[in-house]
């Protein structure tokens, strides 16, 4: 399974990947600064890619998101879209991921 991890230190939000019982966590990548949190997450299995909706805030559904790109072993992350502003009236949209069945 692939899960975002959030701990009380924002420095090391993380993506993760382990056993579907849990077992052998390891972290596949650390959410590079301004970025926060990985709201979701999508995998392209065929593809061995994962994408991830990020945000630099905890909260806001308009400040500083972007999605990414990286391989399903956490290498090769880029950003590939970005959204960015303070105020709900500076941006609108949010950015949502949906792949293709």
């Amino acid at each position: 399974m692939y899960f975002s991890d959030v701990p009380d230190e924002p420095a090391s939000n993380t993506v993760k990947r382990a056993n579907l019982d849990g077992s052998a966590v390891e972290t596949l990548l650390t959410l590079p600064a301004p970025y926060r949190l990985c709201t979701s997450m999508a995998l392209d299995v065929e593809h061995q890619k994962m994408y991830l909706n990020l945000s630099t805030d905890g909260g806001d559904g308009y400040k500083g998101k972007a999605i990414a790109r990286a391989n399903m072993d956490g290498s090769g992350f880029e950003i590939l879209h970005t959204l960015v502003g303070n105020t709900e009236n500076e941006v609108h949209g949010l950015l949502a991921l949906f792949l293709p069945q």
